[in-house]
């Protein structure tokens, strides 16, 4: 591609080259991203050879404006018009509240984001300072141009930004992502349930809960070179340490892509002993029932009404909790 205004473009995606590496000696390339609403994107990747950072500024600005309604700029005005507030008590009030909001939002924009909005769980560190200062905003701006009406109002602003709240979260099927969440609770399990204690679980997707749920050493394969899966499979199997595999969906494509090609156990050509319907698949490389269907797994649901999340799997004694 000789010029940066060149434009690929994948359905309604669009990738802008904007600085082309021989632009800048080989030392990177800038392009820009544009993914429209509802669109598909590849599952998050890495690179071997050329870091890529993504300035998502935009997108955390909207996911902000359209989950915390427009009323957050207000917060803004602390920093930015001073004299509409009392002085305050502790010096550099300004500068360490504004400070804190702009170190936390700059340091997420070198996070490599997704595309979607639950990822402003990255800005939590600045929430009670955001809400903090939007309240003050909200109650000076009241006291000094709505006086007569001030308690209406604040009693008003409080039960709009609720209702907002709780109308975004439905509408955002925050109250149903735990469903979709139980699959982990519901491997962990039966990976306890159906291996040997000693076992090592190759992963990546569920590697931290199966070591919470099934209390299991886990080996994170996205890590490990290339052309050393047969050769790990076999060290495991030497020490008495039985290998198996365990991915979501996406995952499947991904191990054969990586470890295929150099290793005879990263074909996945025989049946998963187990499923969680199209979701999750298990693979035993050491015991390969070809003529056996998989094992269901159970879709399991915590304690209707409680509150309580799933105690963690207790590891065996003995058993290594990390490599």
């Amino acid at each position: 591609m000789n010029s940066p205004d060149n434009v690929i473009r994948v359905g309604t995606i669009e990738v802008r080259f904007r600085v082309q590496a021989a632009q800048t000696a080989g030392g990177m390339t800038m392009f820009e991203f544009t993914v429209p609403a509802g669109s598909r994107v590849p599952v998050p990747h890495s690179h071997d050879a050329f870091d890529e950072t993504i300035y998502g500024q935009h997108g955390v600005g909207t996911w902000t404006l359209d989950v915390e309604t427009p009323v957050v700029t207000l917060a803004a005005l602390y920093v930015a018009v001073p004299r509409l507030f009392p002085p305050p008590r502790v010096r550099f009030a300004r500068l360490l509240l504004g400070g804190t909001m702009s170190v936390v939002v700059l340091s997420y924009l070198f996070y490599v984001p997704f595309g979607a909005w639950w990822f402003l769980r990255f800005l939590l560190p600045m929430w009670p300072v955001m809400m903090l200062l939007t309240a003050a905003s909200v109650d000076t701006l009241a006291r000094r141009w709505l006086r007569p009406a001030y308690p209406v109002v604040i009693a008003a602003a409080a039960a709009l930004i609720a209702w907002h709240g709780v109308k975004t979260a439905a509408d955002r099927y925050t109250f149903d992502l735990w469903r979709g969440e139980r699959r982990y609770i519901d491997v962990g399990r039966f990976m306890a349930a159906h291996t040997e204690p000693g076992a090592v679980l190759f992963s990546m997707q569920h590697s931290g809960s199966l070591r919470l749920y099934a209390g299991r050493l886990t080996l994170r394969y996205d890590l490990l070179d290339p052309a050393w899966l047969d050769r790990t499979v076999e060290h495991l199997r030497s020490i008495g340490r039985r290998p198996y595999f365990v991915f979501d969906e996406f995952e499947v494509d991904v191990f054969k892509k990586r470890f295929a090609r150099r290793n005879r156990w990263g074909t996945l050509d025989w049946p998963p002993m187990a499923t969680l319907g199209t979701t999750v698949a298990i693979y035993d490389p050491i015991d390969q029932k070809l003529d056996t269907p998989p094992l269901a797994i159970a879709r399991t649901r915590t304690r209707r009404g409680s509150w309580l999340c799933d105690p963690p799997q207790v590891c065996p004694a003995g058993t290594p909790a990390s490599p």
